[in-house]
C-alpha cells in the first residue's frame, strides 16, 4: 500500500500549470477530468459537504482549488486507504488546506450533498461497492469519472499498478445505471 502511496499521492502540492505549459498535473492533460472540474463548479454552493471517494491526496480538491473558489464553509472529505490518507493529510498541511478532510471509513459520513468517484469504483469489491451505492443514493449529486462499461456481460480482470497488481471491474453498462 506505501508504494501505491508514493506513486499515486507523490510528496508535493498539485499546482496550477506556469503559462508555458510546464508543471501541468497528469489529470488535467485528460479531458474527462477538466469536465469533472466543470461539473463541479455548477454544483458547488457555500454549506456543501463533498465525498471524494478514492481521492488519494484530495487531487481532485487541489486541481478544483487552484481553478475555481472554494467557499470556506465547503467541506471536502477523502476516503481512501490509510497509506494514502497519511500523504494526503501531510500534502493538506503543507499546502493551508483548511477544509479538507481525510478518512478511510465511508459508511462513517452520514450527510454529505456531492459524491465524487474518479477512477476508483472499479477497484472497489463487491461489498465496498455496496457502501458506495448506499452513499451515492443519499448524496445529491452523484459525479462517478473513469469507470469502465460495457455492453456485454461484466467480468473481473488485473491491473498492473507498477508495485502491485490489483482486481479490476468491467460493469455492464445497464446493470452498473441500474444499481444506482
Amino acid at each position: 500500500e506505501e508504494g501505491i502511496a508514493r506513486n499515486l499521492v507523490g510528496d508535493k502540492v498539485p499546482a496550477r500549470p506556469r503559462s508555458d505549459g510546464s508543471q501541468l498535473p497528469i489529470l488535467l492533460t485528460q479531458p474527462s477530468t477538466f469536465a469533472v472540474m466543470l461539473w463541479l463548479n455548477k454544483v458547488i454552493r457555500p454549506g456543501m459537504r463533498i465525498v471524494d471517494v478514492g481521492g488519494a491526496s484530495g487531487i481532485s480538491y487541489w486541481h478544483y482549488r487552484n481553478y475555481f473558489t472554494i467557499p470556506q464553509d465547503v467541506t471536502w472529505t477523502v476516503v481512501d486507504m490509510p497509506h494514502i490518507i497519511a500523504r494526503g493529510r501531510a500534502l493538506a498541511a503543507i499546502g493551508g488546506a483548511q477544509n479538507i478532510e481525510f478518512t478511510e471509513d465511508l459508511d462513517a459520513l452520514d450527510e454529505y450533498d456531492v459524491v465524487v468517484s474518479l477512477g476508483c469504483v472499479q477497484y472497489m469489491s463487491p461489498k465496498a461497492f455496496q457502501t458506495f451505492r448506499k452513499a451515492a443514493a443519499r448524496a445529491k449529486v452523484v459525479i462517478i469519472n473513469k469507470m469502465p462499461l460495457i455492453d456485454g456481460a461484466e467480468f473481473w480482470t488485473l491491473q498492473s499498478l507498477q508495485t502491485t497488481f490489483t482486481p479490476y471491474w468491467i460493469a455492464n453498462r445497464q446493470d452498473f445505471i441500474g444499481q444506482l
